[in-house]
């Protein structure tokens, strides 16, 4: 390694002017401003300096959207949890049948109604169609639990379904779901 002079403030080890094509100086940093919101390297030039705000956060509802999604989502006690629950209802006759579900249900003695949702790889093989049937199935269940109330509701996947089948399978559902509430 030729010797060479070293630059001011850097050991002879790090940084030599002749034996690299790379010099390691550390750059000038400018003085904070105490008000600044965004750093004035990441200044626009042509506004006058201090004038810009950071990004916004997008459009923000005056009480926000979350309460709203929770006056309509799927409670936590409207779901079937445990094997338990399962194997009492996949004992149970299955009450309505269709080409895309099956679905099985006993009285519980509950105010509400409970679902519960089974759709296997080896039914459904891609996760995406998977979790998209079970939004279908929620969905359709939230709008037409009142009517089942007092029921445990288990729905089983028969056959994969498409999104262009998605209003056919949800009106087979509603069908086989209104069958229940006679």
């Amino acid at each position: 390694m030729p010797l060479g002079r070293v630059i001011a403030g850097f050991s002879r080890h790090t940084v030599t002017s002749e034996s690299s094509n790379e010099t390691h100086i550390p750059a000038v940093k400018s003085s904070p401003c105490p008000d600044a919101r965004i750093s004035s390297a990441h200044e626009n030039i042509g506004w006058p300096e201090g004038d810009q705000q950071p990004a916004g956060e997008g459009t923000q509802a005056p009480r926000g959207v979350t309460p709203v999604l929770h006056r309509y989502a799927l409670r936590p006690r409207a779901r079937l949890t445990g094997p338990t629950q399962f194997q009492a209802l996949l004992i149970s006759k299955p009450a309505a049948r269709s080409g895309r579900f099956t679905v099985h249900a006993i009285r519980n003695q509950k105010s509400f109604a409970r679902l519960g949702i089974i759709a296997g790889k080896r039914i459904v093989q891609h996760s995406v169609t998977r979790n998209f049937l079970k939004r279908l199935i929620r969905e359709t269940f939230r709008h037409h639990q009142r009517e089942l109330t007092g029921y445990d509701v288990l729905i089983r996947v028969r056959r994969p379904v498409t999104r262009t089948e998605a209003s056919a399978a949800r009106t087979e559902l509603t069908g086989l779901l209104m069958v229940l509430a006679k």
